[in-house]
């Protein structure tokens, strides 16, 4: 009878602890599903971003090519979509991307008064115009690698943001190198 109970109590902590082991087991993988997740949700809201400081751009161009007949010229920067960012994020080790996606706001925020600075204090259309599409195509570039470094760390899927012959990200830094190129002529 004693070697009986000895089996039950045996088997019984050992099944309680055995199920344990296997809920732990359980949440861990649902919690990193989640939490992946939740990366590649805000990889795609700022790879959205992007696309939308490209068109800004286009439009602008657009607008400067025809005299403003076709397309717009850029007033403000984009409005960044909510980016709701989880302390799950943070308990994987990412602190400095979480960082880059927290400020991000501030960043933007930075680069539109950059952009209003000439028209306020300079007083030059052209000027104030150029600026507002460089700060653009900064804050889309910025947007693009904290996406990209967002996939790489939470090992997601690859998205190149190209359509057709169409590549966002390039022509975003086109547009950063020929403001570059602009101030250089201009400084001479």
């Amino acid at each position: 009878m004693l070697y009986f109970f000895k089996i039950v109590i045996t088997s019984a902590i050992t099944a309680t602890v055995l199920g344990k082991v296997i809920d732990i087991i359980k949440d861990q993988f649902q919690f990193k599903r989640f939490t992946k997740f939740e990366a590649l949700s805000l990889a795609v809201a700022l790879e959205g971003y992007v696309i939308t400081c490209a068109d800004k751009i286009i439009y602008h161009d657009l607008a400067d090519e025809h005299k403003r007949d076709v397309g717009s010229f850029i007033g403000d920067l984009p409005k960044l979509p909510e980016l709701c960012v989880s302390d799950k994020l943070y308990l994987f080790g990412k602190s400095k991307i979480i960082n880059r996606i927290l400020v991000l706001p501030q960043y933007i925020m930075q680069k539109n008064q950059d952009a209003s600075f000439y028209w306020d204090f300079v007083g030059d259309l052209g000027a104030s115009r150029n600026m507002a599409r460089f700060c653009c195509a900064k804050v889309g570039k910025e947007c693009a690698f904290l996406a990209k470094d967002l996939r790489k760390s939470y090992h997601l899927p690859d998205r190149p943001l190209v359509f057709g012959e169409y590549n966002v990200v390039d022509h975003i830094e086109k547009t950063i190198k020929d403001y570059d190129n602009l101030n250089k002529i201009e400084q001479k």
